[in-house]
């Protein structure tokens, strides 16, 4: 297939597109969007840490495995978006900022990737944040809930404070595992865990649920 990048319609920010061979337009592919990632910081086209990639719809798939990212930008529209780490980077992930549309968001290995500020906002489909996986940086996440739904997957090495901003009837937490002081949860284990993670969520119309894997 054709990666064909531009025209940059903004400060690091440009339109990725991806065709097949047979001329029609392919869903974005998470080796592609590596590649071109890392071109434009050889290249010195950057002028910050932060590279934006804008896509039409399908299935949006990034991979930042082996991709030194300081700072992400996601901004979905239709579709469906997946993006995960299997390895950590070399030098720390500063943010991550996402905000999800219409479509599913699946956000996994976060723990891996262990972005020091994670800012996600909600929109109308479902989203997927999955932080299981070994890491050792700590971390501080706002999700804002929008009219979808939300969902917050925790290894149990993990140790997470919560504080619910606004109505807690749209949050579910996993009550074994936690201790409830009025909006704030505490994991049970938060103060002799390797890795933590100080969580606020924003309520809306939809809802939000948080809880360990089995």
């Amino acid at each position: 297939g054709i990666l064909v990048v531009g025209p940059r319609t903004g400060v690091d920010r440009f339109k990725l597109q991806i065709f097949n061979p047979d001329g029609s337009e392919a869903e974005m592919c998470g080796n592609g969007a590596r590649m071109v990632a890392r071109k434009l910081q050889m290249e010195g086209l950057l002028e910050s840490d932060t590279v934006v990639l804008e896509t039409g719809a399908g299935e949006n798939k990034l991979d930042l495995t082996g991709l030194n990212v300081r700072r992400l930008v996601l901004q979905q529209g239709a579709g469906e978006v997946k993006l995960w780490a299997d390895s950590p980077q070399a030098d720390p992930c500063q943010s991550l900022e996402a905000s999800s549309g219409v479509g599913e968001m699946q956000l996994r290995g976060l723990s891996i990737l262990a972005p020091e500020e994670i800012d996600f906002k909600g929109g109308i489909g479902h989203a997927l944040l999955d932080f299981t996986g070994e890491g050792t940086r700590n971390m501080r996440a706002h999700l804002a809930v929008g009219i979808g739904q939300i969902e917050v997957l925790l290894p149990r090495r993990l140790g997470v404070r919560l504080d619910v901003e606004g109505n807690t009837s749209g949050v579910h937490v996993s009550g074994q595992d936690f201790r409830k002081v009025g909006n704030t949860y505490t994991s049970n284990k938060y103060a002799d865990s390797p890795q933590r993670l100080e969580l606020t969520v924003a309520t809306g119309l939809g809802g939000a649920s948080i809880r360990y894997a089995d």
